[in-house]
């Protein structure tokens, strides 16, 4: 009987949305080496060349140049590290403000919504400054806008319920997004390891890894791959300000459990591109991601 109700459920999910269950979500993973799935990837892939193409941005970057480096840098391993990047006084005035405005999410948790942020907080967009946005207008030749964004303060866990629980976002996984997107993580407290800070691995050793290793979030161990195949995990430590660009539907990723006693405060952006100029830096929601995404529109 319990089989016979898990096969109409499975039947009733590949008729409604057969791109989001087995078999095409393993032909995914094969062929794209991340768990983003074949809708995701597909139209991500097709928005970055849709918006290259009529934005006529420069894809252009060479080791000659700053920006340059920074561009290769991230495209070659869906990760960009800036260390204290941020201006130290617009990240006090951002965490004195989002702290008088955050709430409980759960008892390890708090936040602040997107919405929330843009109407008390608008400056918080001061974060995407001129050098990110032309590292980014030159990563994907084209203009880019924000989609969301969310602030977070992260505290302590016992082990034994982090071992065992998602608390939030802490097991090992590709967010299911369109591949076009970019995530702009930013720390606004001093961050070291005792923190709980964002790890993550870059875009090829996790196609290696999603290919022949990585089954479920729940299971999956990156230390043992760090140690078998040498895979270093990027772990985002540094002083208040430290910026992180990362493919997060490419690049395996989690958030960090911090210690007792300890917690992390940061800013998540998701950025897509844009063919449209005067929408460059802006904040409007995308149109792609609400289409990859039918259940979260409105």
């Amino acid at each position: 009987m319990q089989l016979s109700r898990r096969s109409v459920a499975y039947a009733k999910a590949l008729v409604s949305d057969p791109l989001a269950n087995w078999p095409f979500t393993a032909v995914a993973r094969t062929v794209f080496g991340n768990t983003a799935g074949v809708r995701q990837n597909l139209y991500g892939e097709a928005q970055r060349i849709y918006c290259s193409l009529l934005s006529g941005k420069s894809k252009r970057a060479t080791a000659s140049d700053e920006i340059g480096m920074k561009v290769q840098e991230l495209r070659r391993n869906g990760i960009l590290l800036l260390d204290g990047h941020c201006n130290a006084k617009l990240v006090e005035r951002l965490r004195e403000r989002l702290n008088e405005l955050v709430e409980p999410v759960s008892e390890f948790a708090e936040a602040v919504t997107s919405e929330k942020i843009l109407q008390l907080c608008p400056e918080v967009l001061d974060v995407v400054d001129n050098k990110i946005a032309s590292i980014l207008h030159t990563y994907y030749g084209a203009y880019i806008h924000v989609d969301d964004v969310l602030y977070r303060v992260h505290r302590s866990v016992p082990k034994e319920v982090a071992e065992n629980e998602e608390v939030f976002s802490n097991f090992w996984h590709c967010d299911s997004s369109p591949t076009s997107e970019i995530a702009l993580l930013v720390v606004l407290s001093d961050t070291d390891l005792s923190c709980g800070p964002t790890h993550a691995i870059a875009k090829q050793p996790t196609k290696s890894v999603v290919r022949r290793t990585y089954r479920q979030r729940h299971t999956f161990a990156a230390s043992e791959i760090e140690a078998k195949n040498g895979h270093k995990i990027h772990r985002m430590v540094g002083k208040a300000g430290t910026l992180m660009l990362v493919e997060t539907t490419k690049c395996l990723h989690k958030a960090g459990v911090p210690a007792q006693g300890k917690n992390r405060e940061w800013l998540a952006f998701r950025i897509f591109p844009t063919a449209d100029r005067a929408c460059d830096r802006k904040f409007y929601k995308d149109p792609v991601y609400r289409f990859t995404h039918p259940k979260k529109r409105g």
